[in-house]
């Protein structure tokens, strides 16, 4: 028992620095969390029938499954409790609020970084004897850095995880060359493979073992170590543990081919902000492997490697080769994420003990007989800055956002329930307000009458997001014009969006302009500011007001009919299809009946033949309610020839005839109109008419 409860204490320190702040954030869910939103939409709702394909090929798929098997988990606990009568009730608590699938969710993360933790242990003993072994596990306990993404809803987690099993293996390769070994190692890859690409990087790092392997065994390599069956199961290994855990990858090549270029683009061009990081080994090592595992562990890592190396001593050197290749890779990539780093921090963390070594066995060679006394002081020595900045990330996160307090500010105000907003990226986190559409989807079609209730009746907020490409940044140009959002309440800009956008204003000009524009012409509601009391992006809150209508038309002019014509080739068709008819929609909310013409008319210019009717529809209407009779006649004449739009064009043409004066004329369309038309809504608003006219 003795010799157990140095791990066991290990582990329960890394449970509690993980569990201890598990809830930040909620209910805003801050991160990506795209497993467990992928897997929530695999439940299939509108017909209850599980969805196994995810539809996606830019990540792998197992973490899907794993995050769907726990939401299944998580359903039939509840179902035991009380909580849930149905899978329907399970949809409508994630709707109303999504706090305990994450919970559950990030309680993976947790676990998956414990199994880490419990290999470190493993190869620490490995590599050294006595209590200093424990020291990788314990940097990896407090790193601020894997505490953080262990407390992530993502992948990267999970790769994590099995790249440290599958070193484990490949170590095992190298020091005894065991064909079970060579099929973990390429079981573990494969695993690590189907919930993110990079850990197939891990097959080149135990073929470079294996070489080494093989010249210690005396056998040739004139043929490259390829003819030796134990690579071959581990090459079939892999292959399985992939198809078998991620099998819907290769099902479909279209969306392969687009998913998987897409990710080739992005590796290549870079993700947007990221060219100012400067060269991706040094932005990795200065930026994030220092404050995230602590400057003197990370020296120490990489003088105990090279030192290990240097002394020739082999589990040193089956240590680098089997990690080299995914370092080497991962620095030269253009994109760059902090989580990247992730499962180098155990290989770094080993490094430590050859450091460690190499100082007990000098003292030792010169006859100090403290030795071990001063190892231990380094020991802690190494381990007190990760655990200081376990402590900082700590305070951190139990500090609400400047997204959750700028949420506030938005839903505090009286007229709330009234205003619509435009936000960037990264801003405020509210539900927006699409009832309507929710009532036309199948699920809700599927929901009970207290299920629909409840789903409807939580707290909304109109507005939309600004485009935010994160690899062909231009295509969010068009977006960034302020004279688009003048029947709008407030604009809403991130530090997150904006700091990129003005640091290079050669390349942005569109962007600094609506920036400056929103400075000189808006009124600054609210500010919201990373401090002591909060932490994130900076979040700036502009009102729009008549002054900045009429300052913003006197110094920019007005927007004139085609003025989406030169942009239709440069930007994203359906987020600018969408765009041009949501403003188009809160003009008429705002009773702006000459803006809403303005856009619907630009929206009819280059929306699909299937469309078309619906689109001038409201360009009608929009002309009619602004009073341009002539425009909407010709609009409404040209809309009559779909027989789905005919009573409608027929009713709102008698209503022009009739605001003419003709009222013999406005009583034949809208008898037309009642004859044609099987909705209830038209039938009874022409019938109103018709009552008013006839004597």
């Amino acid at each position: 028992m003795g010799g157990l409860l140095p791990p066991i204490l290990v582990l329960g320190l890394g449970l509690w620095i993980r569990v201890v702040d598990l809830g930040w954030g909620l209910p805003a869910v801050e991160e990506e969390a795209l497993p467990m939103k992928k897997a929530f939409e695999m439940w299939g709702w509108a017909d209850g029938h599980l969805r196994l394909d995810p539809q996606t090929a830019g990540w792998p798929a197992l973490s899907f499954y794993l995050h769907l098997g726990l939401q299944h988990l998580q359903y039939a606990v509840g179902r035991l409790s009380g909580a849930y009568s149905n899978p329907l009730d399970f949809f409508v608590a994630y709707q109303l609020d999504p706090s305990v699938t994450v919970l559950w969710a990030r309680s993976l993360g947790v676990l998956a970084s414990l199994g880490v933790i419990l290999v470190a242990i493993r190869l620490g003993r490995r590599f050294e004897q006595g209590p200093v072994a424990l020291l990788p596990a314990l940097l990896l306990a407090t790193s601020p850095l894997f505490v953080e993404h262990s407390q992530m809803v993502t992948p990267d987690i999970l790769l994590t995880l099995f790249s440290a099993l599958a070193l484990d293996r490949i170590l095992e390769v190298g020091a005894h060359g065991r064909s079970r070994d060579y099929v973990w190692a390429g079981v573990f890859a494969g695993l690590g493979t189907a919930a993110k690409y990079t850990p197939l990087l891990l097959c080149a790092g135990l073929y470079l073992v294996h070489l080494s392997r093989r010249r210690k065994d005396g056998h040739s390599l004139s043929m490259l170590g390829l003819e030796d069956r134990r690579l071959g199961w581990a090459a079939i290994a892999t292959v399985l543990a992939f198809c078998l855990t991620s099998p819907f990858t290769f099902a479909d090549f279209e969306i392969l081919r687009r998913d998987f270029s897409y990710q080739m683009l992005h590796m290549q061009r870079g993700h947007f902000g990221h060219s100012a990081q400067g060269p991706g080994y040094l932005y990795y090592l200065r930026s994030v492997l220092g404050p995230g595992m602590g400057w003197t562990a990370v020296v120490a890592g990489l003088a105990g490697l090279g030192l290990g190396i240097w002394k020739r001593q082999e589990r040193w050197l089956h240590l680098v080769l089997a990690s080299l290749p995914m370092a080497l890779v991962l620095g030269s990539l253009s994109t760059r994420f902090d989580r990247y780093m992730l499962p180098l921090l155990l290989p770094l963390s080993l490094g430590v003990l050859g450091s460690l070594g190499w100082v007990a066995g000098l003292l030792q060679r010169r006859g100090f007989r403290g030795s071990r006394w001063v190892v231990a002081a380094l020991a802690l020595l190494l381990l007190l800055p990760t655990a200081q900045g376990a402590w900082r990330h700590h305070l951190q996160v139990e500090r609400p956002s400047t997204q959750l307090l700028a949420a506030q500010w938005l839903e505090s105000r009286p007229d709330a329930a009234t205003l619509y907003f435009v936000t960037e990226y990264y801003g405020p986190q509210v539900d927006d307000d699409r009832r309507q559409e929710v009532q036309a989807t199948p699920v809700f079609a599927r929901l009970s009458p207290a299920q629909q209730k409840a789903l409807l009746a939580r707290p909304f907020l109109r507005f939309h997001r600004l485009p935010l490409y994160s690899t062909r940044v231009e295509l969010g140009a068009f977006y960034y014009d302020l004279r688009f959002f003048l029947s709008h309440d407030y604009v809403i800009t991130s530090g997150a969006v904006r700091n990129r956008y003005e640091a290079r204003p050669e390349r942005f000009p569109r962007q600094v302009q609506f920036y400056r524009d929103l400075d000189e012409t808006c009124d600054l509601a609210a500010r919201f500011t990373s401090s002591s009391e909060a932490r994130g992006p900076e979040i700036r809150i502009y009102r729009i007001t008549d002054r900045t209508r009429e300052q913003l038309v006197r110094q920019r002019g007005r927007l004139r009919p085609g003025f989406t014509r030169e942009w239709f080739s440069r930007v994203h068709r359906p987020h600018f299809l969408a765009f041009l008819e949501r403003i188009g929609a809160q003009a008429i909310v705002k009773e702006d009946f000459a803006r809403a013409a303005l856009f619907y008319t630009s929206l009819f210019e280059v929306t699909a033949e299937t469309d078309r009717s619906y689109v001038l529809e409201r360009v009608a209407y929009a002309q009619l309610r602004a009073g341009w009779l002539d425009l909407a006649e010709e609009s409404y004449r040209r809309l009559e020839v779909d027989p789905a739009y005919r009573a409608v064009a027929w009713a709102n043409l008698g209503f022009v005839q009739e605001s003419r004066g003709d009222q013999a004329g406005a009583m034949d369309f809208y008898r037309r109109s009642m004859e044609e038309s099987g909705n209830e809504t038209v039938r009874q608003w022409v019938e109103g008419r018709i009552r008013m006219l006839e004597p």
